[in-house]
């Protein structure tokens, strides 16, 4: 019990229920994230002929996602344990 103990004081344990709330909101992040991406690039991508256009498009709105997703509270604390 005390190497538990040990262990949790010098973050070596996470508890469990804050794992899963923050797996959840990173998750939720993801998802509202991607599922915006459509409505901000049909209008442009709407009167694109070209596959290529296209396709920097779509993959600058993804990176966009990303860097995003990648800047969260979440990502920069991951290093640290309270």
């Amino acid at each position: 019990m005390a190497r538990l103990e040990y262990e949790q004081r010098v973050g070596g344990l996470l508890d469990a229920d804050e794992v899963r709330t923050a797996a959840y909101t990173c998750a939720r992040c993801a998802r509202d994230l991607l599922l915006a991406i459509p409505s901000r690039v049909a209008p442009v991508v709407a009167g694109l002929t070209d596959v290529a256009e296209c396709h920097r498009v779509l993959e600058a709105e993804v990176s966009r996602a990303l860097d995003e997703l990648s800047s969260t509270e979440l990502y920069q604390r991951r290093g640290r344990r309270s």
